[in-house]
C-alpha cells in the first residue's frame, strides 16, 4: 500500500484480525498508538519555535514526561508504532526510538489502512454490534455507531485531563463491558494507560483521526488524496 508510505503485509492482516475478533467478542484489551507527535515528546526534540503537532496540540513538558514513563514500562497491552517514516520538527529521523523502548510493537495504522482500502464499512458494522463510548470533539458525535459520547476540546485536551478522566470513569460499569474509542490527540496514550490500570474489564482503543473524513474533516494528507465519503448509517 504505497499510498501510505508502507506496504500492507500478512502480519498487518493477522494483527487486524486479532483486534477485530476481540472487539466482536467483547474481549477486553487496550491499544495505544505512538506516532511522530508522541515520539517528539518522548525525545523532547521540540522547542519554542516548534512547539505543537499537526493538529495544533501543544507539546507540554509534563505530558512528555508522562508519555516517556509509559513507554519505558513493559506494557501488557497493544502498543502501535507507525510504519511511515517519522522525524522530529527539524526533519531528523526518530525511527530509532521504538528500538530504545522495547515493546511488542504492532502497526499503529491498521484502521487507517482499512480506510484507504475502502473497507471501513466492515469496521462500522462491527462497531455497531457492540457498546461504544466515544471520546472526541464535537464534530465526531454524529458517527452512527456511538452509544455514549464524551465531548472534549478540539485540541489540547491535556489541559482538562483530570476532568475528562473523571467523566470517563463515570461511564464505566463493573458488570458491563464497553469499548472506549479515543480521538483525543497525544493525551490519548495517557488515558488508555490510566484506564487500563483502573479497570481491565473494558476495551480502550486509540483510533486517532481515522473517522475524520467521514464527518467532513480531511485532517490528513491521505484523506485529501483519496475518495473517502461520509458514512451511511447501517
Amino acid at each position: 500500500m504505497s499510498m501510505t508510505g508502507w506496504e500492507w503485509t500478512q502480519k498487518d492482516t493477522e494483527e487486524l484480525s486479532e483486534i477485530c475478533e476481540k472487539l466482536r467478542d467483547n474481549v477486553p484489551f487496550a491499544f495505544s498508538r505512538w506516532g511522530d507527535g508522541e515520539w517528539i515528546m518522548v525525545s523532547k526534540t521540540y522547542d519554542e519555535r516548534k512547539n505543537a503537532n499537526i493538529d495544533g496540540n501543544i507539546y507540554y513538558d509534563d505530558l512528555a514526561d508522562k508519555l516517556k514513563y509509559i513507554v519505558s514500562q513493559k506494557q501488557d497491552y497493544y502498543m502501535g508504532h507507525m510504519k511511515m517514516p517519522i522525524a522530529d520538527p527539524y526533519g531528523n529521523s526518530l525511527e530509532h526510538m521504538k528500538d530504545e523502548y522495547p515493546q511488542n510493537w504492532i502497526n499503529s495504522d491498521l484502521l487507517h489502512g482499512l480506510s484507504i482500502r475502502n473497507q471501513i464499512p466492515y469496521m462500522l458494522e462491527l462497531l455497531d454490534s457492540i457498546h461504544v463510548v466515544y471520546i472526541g470533539n464535537e464534530s465526531l458525535k454524529t458517527l452512527p455507531f456511538i452509544d455514549e459520547f464524551i465531548e472534549i476540546p478540539y485540541k489540547n485536551v491535556w489541559n482538562s485531563y483530570d476532568q475528562v478522566l473523571t467523566n470517563i470513569k463515570d461511564h464505566i460499569q463493573d458488570n458491563k463491558h464497553k469499548t472506549f474509542l479515543f480521538s483525543a490527540g497525544m493525551a490519548t496514550n495517557v488515558f488508555v494507560d490510566d484506564l487500563w490500570k483502573y479497570n481491565k474489564n473494558n476495551t480502550y482503543m486509540d483510533i486517532g483521526s481515522v473517522f475524520d473524513p467521514y464527518v467532513g474533516r480531511r485532517s490528513r494528507g491521505y484523506m485529501r488524496d483519496h475518495n473517502i465519503n461520509k458514512l451511511e448509517k447501517i
